[in-house]
Parts: C-alpha cells; structure tokens; sequence
C-alpha cells in the first residue's frame, strides 16, 4: 500500500515539474478565445476605430455649445509728422440655435456611426474565433491521428513478426512478409507526418494568438453537449442578433437621418451673437464697447443642389431597404447550410463510431483465424485496412462535429 501510494506520489511530482519546467499549462479554448480577445492585431485595431467613432460623437455634439473668442491686439500707424498706436480686445460669443434640424441629425449619425463600430467589433471578433476554432480544432485533430497512427503501426508490427514466424514454418508466402513490411514503413512515414502537420497547426495557433510562433502550446478540451433548437427558430435568432444585419439597420437610421439633413438646407438659419471689447490709443485708457444681436439667413436658390440632395437621400433610402432583405436572404441560406452541415455531421459521427467498433471486431476476429490457418493473409490485410480507414474516418468525422457546430453558431451571431 505504502508503495503504491509512493508511486503515485511520484508520478505527480514529475507531471507537476514537468509543466512547470516546460513552462507551458493547458489551454482551454475558451482561454484561446479570450487571450486573443486582447492580443489579436484585428481586434486592437477594431476597438481603436470605437474609440475614434466615439470622438466623432463628441465633435457633433460641440456644436450644442456656443462658440466663444477672445482676440487682442496692437498696431501702429502714423505718417510724417505724426504717429499713433491703437490697441483693442474683444470677447465675441455666436451661437447658432436654430438650423433645421442639421445639427441633431448630425448628432445622431455620430452616435450611430459608433454604434456601427462596435458592431464591426463583434464581426471582427467572431471571425477571429471562428479562426481559432477551425485551428484548435485541427490540433485535436491531428493529436488524435498521432496517437491512433501509434496505435495502428504497434498493430502492423505484431501482424509482421507474426507473418514472419508463418513464412519461417513454411506457412506464408515472401510477399506477404514484404508486404506487411511495407505496412510498417507506410505507418512509419504516416506518424512523420502527422507530427509535422501537428506542429504546422500548433504554429497557426500561437500566430492567431498572438504569441511567438515556436512557443510551446499545450491544449485541452472537452465537448458540450448543445441543444440543437429548430432551424427556423435559429434564422429568427441570427436576424436579430448578426452584425451584419445590426449594422444594416444603422445605416437604415443615417440614411433617414441624412434626408433630414438635406431638408433641413430648406430652413432658416438663426443665429445669436455678442460682443464685448475695449479699444484706445493708449494701453491703460481704452474705452468699452459691446454689442449683442440676432441673425436670420435663408438660402432662397443654390442652383437646385437642395433639390437634388432631396432626391439623392430618398433613393439611398430605397437602397438600403432591399440592402436588408438582402441581408435576411444572405442569413437564411447562412443558417440553413450551416444547420444541415452540422445534422449531417452528428450522423456521421455516429456511423463512423458504430464503423469502428464493427471494423476492430472483424480484424480481431480474422487474425484470430489467420493465427489458426483458417484464412488468407491477403483477408487479413485487407480487413486491417479497413479498420485503419474506419479509425481515420472516426477521428475527421468528430473534427467536422466539431467544426460544424462552430460553424453554426457563427451563423447565428454567436
């Protein structure tokens, strides 16, 4: 028992020590996710634009405030005889509070141009996931290949010495030795190459992640079970919750925000102003001066240019509607193609499960038979082969599972 325990002891000592020396602990993908939340170059350059739309936004709304000048100055001015100096300060405020509505649409464009940004945010941001769940998902992939091309080439090399020892009782052919020997060389080969492959998609990963390409990488994972909702009920989703379709609708707003702009150019324009000054010849002895008034301005003819702008906003207007029924049309064939994918995906994983579980019956069964001189070699290799192609298919059809399903829910706005 005291050993047992000890053993233990050990063996968790040296798996502690050997992450802690590599440096490197598991990733979930959710830890992938949100290190590439905050590393990614798309992303940092995505939140920068909310930043700068967010300015945009205090720009409009200046001019809810009126403007306010201090000027001050000294000049000289004479001629033969004589020559004076003059000095003047003045303190003029104009504030313009009628113009048709400009400024509040204006306003408006500006909160909804940053709106757009963050929903150009989340666009960004879900193809950044999907990047890195199409990769993270490939590396479990090509983990799963590794371990099974083990599996398969100890298999291979028992079926060669036990063909050897028959061809050394006189009870196998040479080719069959060579053949089985060629197997070998073929698994070999294959485990060269999916150890290549591994670290080609480990590289991906760290580059998506924003970290040096060579760094150790280590991944674990462990598959939810998700209700699959109807697909009509998932379309009724992605109309509501896709970025494209959200920034869509912004656009919608300006555009009507826009003919109100081009409306408001048919309105007066009211301003208010004020001043307050001081000017003399001398510095110390100026006298004072102030002024306060209102302005009214309209524009009556500018060549049609009102008229034209009117027409021009309407027709974006018109434009942006069949834009989103584009846009729903886009979201349906989206969903649809992506749902039956991923109904396709789930039955064929549960064929290539089944396929495996038939196929290791019938090899073990056939070289139980080849062992007792029952059956061919050339049965026996052809039914190892179609174990290996159902162990292979196994393992793409639950990287499709779970490709399809990431799939899915960027489809639908997740």
């Amino acid at each position: 028992m005291r050993n047992g325990t000890a053993f233990i002891s050990i063996c968790v000592t040296l798996l502690f020590s050997f992450v802690f020396l590599s440096g490197a602990e598991p990733l979930t993908l959710a830890q992938c996710l949100e290190f590439a939340r905050e590393n990614s170059p798309d992303l940092i350059q995505a939140r920068i634009a909310i930043e700068r739309a967010h300015l945009g936004v205090i720009s409009a709304e200046s001019r809810n405030y009126p403007e306010i000048r201090v000027s001050t100055g000294a000049s000289r001015f004479g001629n033969e005889s004589r020559s004076n100096n003059s000095y003047s300060s003045n303190l003029v405020l104009n504030y313009s509070i009628f113009r048709g509505g400009y400024d509040k649409a204006n306003i408006e464009i500006a909160r909804l141009n940053e709106k757009i940004s963050k929903e150009n945010y989340r666009a960004n941001e879900q193809q950044v996931f999907l990047s890195i769940k199409e990769v993270f998902y490939k590396i479990l992939q090509k983990e799963e290949q590794l371990k099974l091309i083990g599996r398969i080439l100890e298999r291979r090399r028992a079926d060669h010495i036990l063909i050897k020892l028959k061809y050394q009782s006189g009870r196998e052919s040479a080719p069959a030795v060579k053949e089985a020997e060629l197997n070998v060389i073929n698994a070999e080969y294959d485990s060269i190459s999916a150890e290549s492959e591994l670290r080609l998609a480990r590289m991906e990963l760290n580059l998506l992640l924003g970290r040096p390409k060579d760094a150790e990488l280590i991944i674990t994972h462990e598959d939810e079970e998700f209700e699959l909702l109807p697909v009509e009920a998932l379309i009724e989703t992605a109309k509501v919750s896709r970025p494209e379709k959200i920034i869509e609708l912004f656009n919608y707003e300006i555009k009507k925000h826009l003919l109100a702009q081009a409306k408001s150019e048919y309105a007066p324009e009211v301003a208010l102003s004020f001043s307050y000054g001081w000017a003399g010849n001398k510095f110390f002895d100026q006298s004072r001066a102030w002024s306060i008034g209102a302005n009214l301005s309209l524009n009556l003819f500018d060549g049609f240019l009102r008229q034209t702008k009117v027409k021009d906003s309407k027709s974006a207007i018109l434009q942006e509607e069949f834009k989103l029924k584009s846009v729903d049309q886009q979201i349906v064939n989206d969903v649809e193609s992506a749902y039956s994918n991923l109904v396709l995906a789930k039955k064929k994983f549960e064929i290539a499960q089944k396929s495996v579980e038939v196929a290791r019956e019938v090899y073990e069964l056939t070289k139980l038979q080849y062992e007792e001189g029952i059956t061919s070699y050339f049965f026996l290799q052809q039914k190892e082969s179609e174990l290996t192609q159902a162990e292979y298919s196994n393992i793409n059809a639950l990287y499709n599972l779970r490709l399809t399903g990431a799939r899915l829910q960027n489809a639908i706005g997740k």
